[in-house]
């Protein structure tokens, strides 16, 4: 585990794939929407039709496709700003 906490990258082949090395975790995901843990925090890819292709938990590799159209890191831990429940309790 030292060693996904000692690298991080990102490549993206013509908005159509994405190849994420370090991210050990992935939060949740659908056809709009990826988020994956990172060290250097969360990381959302948002775009259409977003498949993941490959996930490897050991070394922390992610293959994205689909039509991506954005990558944020994101301050919160979760993917929607917070739990339903939390947000309900706020």
């Amino acid at each position: 585990m030292e060693e996904i906490k000692n690298k991080h990258q990102i490549i993206l082949k013509n908005r159509e794939q994405a190849l994420i090395s370090g991210a050990p975790a992935v939060d949740s995901f659908d056809e709009r929407r990826v988020v994956l843990i990172t060290p250097l925090g969360v990381l959302v890819i948002k775009g259409e039709g977003l498949h993941i292709r490959s996930l490897s938990v050991e070394s922390g590799d992610v293959s994205i496709d689909g039509k991506i159209e954005a990558l944020e890191y994101v301050e919160s831990e979760t993917s929607s700003g917070g739990s339903f429940w939390g947000k309900l309790f706020k």
